[in-house]
């Protein structure tokens, strides 16, 4: 089991690995791709911090990872680092 000191880790390592990937992606899949994520994830979240978390707790950690990959997408793609 992930202790909570390894989980932010895994997870930023997975925005990172997802903001990677997307990058040079057309915005519309990457738009669809996002929202897919998101629901598995927030259905996975709910599940595991209930009753510890409330929804809406883990609606927003999932539209942060969200954002995170945004950003780090539109990061790599400032810099180039997009597929061509």
């Amino acid at each position: 089991m992930t202790t909570p000191d390894e989980f932010l880790p895994l997870v930023l390592a997975a925005v990172d690995d997802a903001a990677l990937r997307l990058a040079g992606t057309p915005h519309e899949l990457q738009a669809a791709f996002l929202q897919r994520l998101a629901c598995r994830i927030r259905a996975q979240w709910r599940e595991l911090f209930t009753p510890a978390l409330s929804a809406e707790d883990v609606d927003g950690m999932v539209a942060d990872v969200g954002a995170r990959i945004r950003a780090k997408r539109d990061s790599l793609e400032s810099f180039g680092g997009g597929r061509a």
